[in-house]
Formats: structure tokens, C-alpha cells, sequence
């Protein structure tokens, strides 16, 4: 049996192009011979919907995509999912559709507040009695229960179908994948995953839709981060695997690529999407030399074009000769506009007017924080008079502890690599450098500073950027308390500074641009404390 998977982007709230999508999936699935096309998670409406899900006007309007789904469903079966209102109670349905009826269902009850994460189990047999479909978020207990059903009722399951909407996150990817592996195995049945793909505000979905056979192999995988309707021959005699039929094309499985590459793949795929879902086009950034803006710049670029990236060189009178020197030939480097706007004046002319308030006192934080919100200044009108949008360049260590000044550094409509540790900073610069030096050498050996102050590092102010990122990857993602922590063998008077930072700098955290997902634990999106 040939199945269709329709890998596609499909945006939430445009149920006009998501409909072109998913016709034109069906067609070419039907040109290639399929007997079914299956589409991931919430193809109809886009995911996530939010609140949207709230409206009346939303739900009749899936509602009327799924009428026209019936009128071209003839010649083959299709796989998608709906929602329905009764009794004020809102419900998720996985629809198997063929010759303009619904011919099978399964509908499970959501409560209409939630952003439709919540582990659910659905099912379909098809005519035939040869397809076995379900949709999960992950792999539990339920998922057998199911299939016993089906093995003690004389079904013959040829194969399980999941419909993800699962968004990217680089340390529970391949956990992800295994989960599935394992099901197939236990079971001894050839699985399809199939996932969306795009940039959705803060979530990338990733694709990568892949094949599992009986013996719990991965034999077939989509491409990342890339729209395209695979076809797969669930009957095909060979036990290592299926064909893969689409385009008469048998590539190895594209699951190849490090971590990194993936991360990277994933930031350029969410900036794009984030401008072209907000039609914006144009991006700017402070350029300061120093390695998290050496990062953005060529993710924007990549993500945008060079012609629609512009940056500020902002020094003062703490920065570098190297800094300015590092930063215009990272700029030219990647043939983008560039400007250079000192600060020193107007920061003397700050500290002049401030003086009769603040006196003799010391130079101090104030004095630093300062310069940065100058700076921030700056970026936003220059991004306000040439419709731009500032891309934030703050990463995951230093907003952890609270290392970043509000209405300054923070500022911004995107929060680029705010998701990512220091350390993995540094991986990326050294990945985007792989083929050549984009990025200077030098900013990526020399040690860290905010130049804010006189020979000032970041090793002053913070622990070792090792050492504090493995302390914050435990805590946020791996979920070790301050117990754990120390026991695991970290200083506990490290581990009690980090978190303690971590807690007093919640209030920052709260109002930052929106940062592009791509871990397990995201602030936010996974991680909202309180106060």
C-alpha cells in the first residue's frame, strides 16, 4: 500500500493557502499511484491556534474546509484532523475521508483554554482494514492498549500512522525518534511519522518525517526544515525497508546532520517565517564585535538576504579598537550596510545633565547600564525610521542570570539565539565558519566582555561559562533541584549563586521579545515562574 505524506507548512489562520497545500498534496498523491494521503497535526487551520480556538468563527470555518476536502476524496483515502463545538465543549477529530464521505472517526474531548500540546490518542481503521492510524504528541501506554484492541479483533494492522505537530528541540530529537523506534519494535509494525514544517512565531517544526519497519529501524527520512510530499510503499517485500517512490528518487535517509547544523537550520527556517507570517522584511542589529551578534548577523543574512540586513556599530570610550575593528569586517565580510554611531558624546552628555542629582557618587551600574540603553535607543529609531525590525541578540546563560540590561541589550522584536547556551554560541559560530571565516577569528578567541567598563569581562560578573552552563542545562532542562546539583559534584556555593541569579532575574525574563524555540526548555514557552 503506497502512503502519501504530506510534509508541508501550514499556517495558522490561513485556511485559504493551507487548502491550495493540501489539495495540491492530494492530487500529486493520487498521480503517484497512493492509496492514501495522511497530513500531520492541525494541517487544516495551522498550529498552534491559540486562543483562536475560542471563536465560533474559527471552528466554521474548519469546518467548511473539511467540506471541501469531501469533494476531492475521490480515488483516494485521506488522513486529517478537525475540530468540533457541541455543548460548548470543544473537540478534537481524526477524520478517515474517501469518496466524499467520512468513513471512520475518532473524536476526543479538549478543553477549549489549552494550546492543544495535551497527550491524546486517536485512531482509524480504514475499508480495507489495513491501516492503522494515530496521532500523539509522544509515545506512552496508550498506544499499546490500542493496538491490543485492534490485534484481538482479527484486524490485520499493516502499519501505524502518527500525526505530529511536534515542534524542533535539538536535546529530545533523537529521544523522540527512539520512542517511536522501540513502539515499532515491541509491536513488530511498520510505522510513519509524519510532522509539519516552518516557523511559527517562537516554534520551528522541523519535518524530518520518517519510516520505521517491524524491526524498529529508521529506513526512510524526509529532509529538515523543508516542504515536500514523500510517498512510501508499506507492502514492500524487502525487510530492511521501504522505498521511498516519490520522484523515482533513493537517497540515503537525510537524518545526517550534528546537532548544531540542525540548531542552525532551525534558527535561519524561524527567522524567515517570523517576518514572512508578520510580512516584514527588512532586519537590523547592533553590531558590537563580540560573539552573539557575530552569530545573528549571518543567521539574518542567510534567513534574509544581505540586502535586507542593515547593522550600528555603537562604540564608546570602554570599547576596543578590536571590537569596532572585528565588527566591520564581519560586515563586509557578509556585504551588509553598515553604520558607525559613537556613543561617547552622548553618554558625557547624560552623566552632565545627571550630575546635579547624582553628585560625587561612584561610577557604578547605572553608569554601565546606561551606555547600553543609549545604544538601544539608537537601534529602535533607527529600526522605526527605515521600518526595520531589531533582532535581539541576548543569549540563553546571560538571560538566565539576569546578565543584560532592560530596554537596552534586551530590547527587540525577535530574540535570535535566546534559546541557546553560551557554549552552543560558540559551536555555531565555529559551524557557520566551516567552509570559510565569516566570522573573525578573533571574536570567537577572545574572552567575553560587555565593554561597558574598563577592562571589564564577563568571567567578572558571572562563573565560568562551562561551568554555568552545565549547572543551568541540569537545573532548566534535565530538572535537577540545588540538591542534585551539588551531589552531582558542582560548587555549591556556584550552584546556589546561579540559581539565586536565576530567581531575582524572573521580572527581565517577563518582558523580552519572544525567542525562536529550539531546546526542551524554553523561557516562556516550557518554563513560566512566578514572581
Amino acid at each position: 500500500m503506497k502512503i502519501a505524506v504530506a510534509q508541508y507548512h501550514f499556517r495558522p489562520n490561513n485556511f485559504s493557502e493551507n487548502f491550495k497545500k493540501i489539495k495540491s498534496a492530494i492530487a500529486e498523491a493520487k498521480e503517484q499511484k497512493a492509496s492514501c494521503v495522511v497530513f500531520p497535526a492541525f494541517a487544516i487551520s495551522g498550529f498552534p491556534p491559540h486562543d483562536l480556538l475560542l471563536y465560533a468563527g474559527f471552528i466554521k470555518k474548519w469546518q467548511q474546509q473539511i467540506d471541501k476536502i469531501l469533494k476531492i476524496s475521490n480515488g483516494i483515502s485521506i488522513v486529517i484532523d478537525s475540530v468540533f463545538q457541541e455543548d460548548e465543549k470543544l473537540f478534537h477529530r481524526i477524520v478517515l475521508i474517501k469518496d466524499g464521505k467520512i468513513q471512520a472517526f475518532r473524536d476526543d474531548e479538549h478543553p477549549a483554554d489549552t494550546a492543544f500540546f495535551k497527550k491524546t490518542n486517536y485512531f482509524v481503521k480504514g475499508n480495507s482494514g489495513s491501516v492503522f492510524v494515530i496521532e500523539n504528541t509522544e509515545v506512552r501506554v496508550c498506544f499499546e492498549h490500542e493496538l491490543n484492541y485492534f490485534s484481538t479483533s482479527g484486524s490485520d494492522v499493516e502499519c501505524c500512522i502518527v500525526l505530529q505537530n511536534k515542534p524542533f528541540e535539538y536535546d529530545v530529537f533523537e529521544k523522540q525518534e527512539q520512542s517511536f523506534c522501540e513502539f515499532a519494535k515491541k509491536n513488530r509494525i511498520k510505522t510513519i511519522v509524519v510532522n509539519p514544517v516552518g516557523g511559527e512565531t517562537s516554534l520551528v517544526f522541523s519535518g524530518a518525517s520518517f519510516a520505521i519497519d517491524a524491526q524498529g529501524q529508521i529506513t526512510e527520512q524526509a529532509p529538515f526544515f523543508k516542504e515536500e510530499l514523500w510517498v512510501f510503499d508499506s507492502s514492500n517485500p524487502n525487510a530492511t525497508g521501504w522505498l521511498r517512490t516519490c520522484g523515482d528518487r533513493h537517497d540515503e535517509i537525510s537524518n545526517s546532520k550534528s546537532e548544531i547544523a540542525l540548531v542552525h537550520d532551525a534558527l535561519v527556517l524561524g527567522i524567515k517565517d517570523y517576518f514572512k507570517n508578520a510580512n516584514l522584511k527588512t532586519a537590523t542589529l547592533g553590531l558590537s564585535g563580540g560573539i552573539d551578534s557575530a552569530v545573528v548577523l549571518p543567521l539574518a543574512v542567510e534567513a534574509l538576504g544581505r540586502q535586507n540586513v542593515s547593522v550600528l556599530l555603537m562604540p564608546s570610550q570602554f570599547s576596543s579598537d578590536h571590537s569596532v575593528t572585528d565588527a566591520i569586517r564581519l560586515a563586509e565580510n557578509l556585504r551588509v550596510q553598515w553604520h558607525v554611531v559613537p556613543i561617547k558624546d552622548i553618554y558625557h552628555s547624560y552623566q552632565k545633565e545627571m550630575h546635579a542629582i547624582f553628585g560625587d557618587l561612584p561610577f557604578g551600574l547605572a553608569e554601565e547600564n546606561l551606555q547600553a540603553r543609549i545604544r538601544g535607543s539608537f537601534l529602535m529609531t533607527y529600526a522605526n525610521k527605515f521600518g526595520h525590525v531589531l533582532l535581539n541578540t541576548s543569549n540563553k546563560s546571560e538571560s538566565a542570570v539576569g546578565y543584560g540590561t532592560m530596554y537596552g541589550d534586551l530590547c527587540g522584536g525577535l530574540a535570535v539565539i535566546a534559546d541557546l547556551y553560551k557554549t552552543q554560541v560558540y559551536d555555531l559560530a565555529r559551524y557557520i565558519n566551516r567552509k570559510k571565516e565569516i566570522i573573525p577569528e578573533n571574536i570567537i578567541t577572545k574572552a567575553p566582555s560587555a565593554e561597558l567598563r574598563p577592562d571589564q569581562k564577563d568571567s567578572d560578573s558571572l562563573p565560568d561559562y562551562d561551568t554555568l552552563d552545565k549547572i543551568l542545562y541540569a537545573h532548566l532542562e534535565l530538572k535537577q533541584d540545588e540538591k542534585q546539583l551539588v551531589k552531582s559534584g558542582f560548587d555549591a556555593t556556584v550552584v546556589e549563586r546561579t540559581l539565586r541569579l536565576l530567581r531575582n532575574s524572573e521580572f527581565k525574563r517577563k518582558q523580552t521579545a519572544p525567542a525562536i524555540k529550539v531546546s526542551s526548555c524554553t523561557f516562556g514557552i516550557d518554563r513560566v515562574m512566578p514572581l
